[in-house]
């Protein structure tokens, strides 16, 4: 909670720029890059696993973090074991937090497909940490750049109430099922959906389909 505490206000601030400057920018620029991001994550993230049978390097808390307490410790059922870890070059992660926000301010995505990567390649923070961080901080970061849209008269409400429900119902389920499952399957599984969205989203930029 104190990381993703840290890294949302960075976040926010990032979610409400791009919220606030959407009008004024190109859609197919933005998809192809993010497409691209995406891409970029995915590899970097399969070329790290290797063959260990952890999802993340072990890192040392750096002087940030050792300051805010941002290293944590969890017990993974599907391990058998507590995890204890620490959270390092913060200073990159919360710059990247800031894009993931500006990201999901202007193309109304989550940022989680940057920041659980970032989480997980940049600082060494688990698998599973980083996407209930991730989770954590989605609320918020949604909230800042939705109400702008609100304002502005954008936000078609008929389509958002069963679109939440929905959101609702699948991110309950998906949690309860990753406490079971080992953090390296859930970053093999993380990986494919990251090919997936990155690739639909070049081809969304470039007009194939």
């Amino acid at each position: 909670m104190r990381l993703g505490m840290f890294l949302e206000l960075a976040t926010t601030f990032g979610a409400v720029t791009g919220a606030f400057i959407a009008s004024g920018t190109s859609e197919t620029v933005l998809k192809i890059i993010f497409g691209l991001s995406l891409l970029y994550a995915s590899f970097l993230m399969w070329y790290q696993m290797g063959k260990s049978d952890r999802s993340w390097d072990l890192r040392e808390n750096d002087k940030i973090a050792k300051r805010l307490k941002l290293g944590a410790l969890y017990y993974d059922a599907a391990r058998g074991e507590t995890i204890s870890y620490g959270v390092s070059r913060s200073i990159i992660t919360f710059i990247i937090s800031y894009v993931a926000g500006l990201l999901s301010g202007l193309l109304g995505i989550g940022g989680g497909g940057i920041k659980v990567p970032t989480m997980n390649i940049v600082s060494g923070v688990p698998m599973k940490a980083a996407v209930a961080t991730s989770n954590f901080m989605i609320g918020v970061t949604a909230a800042a750049s939705a109400l702008v849209y609100i304002r502005h008269g954008f936000c078609d409400s008929l389509v958002t109430a069963p679109v939440v429900l929905g959101t609702l119902l699948g991110s309950f389920f998906g949690a309860r099922y990753a406490l079971h499952i080992r953090g390296v399957v859930l970053k093999r599984i993380f990986i494919v959906i990251l090919l997936v969205l990155g690739l639909r989203m070049l081809a969304s930029g470039v007009n194939l389909f």
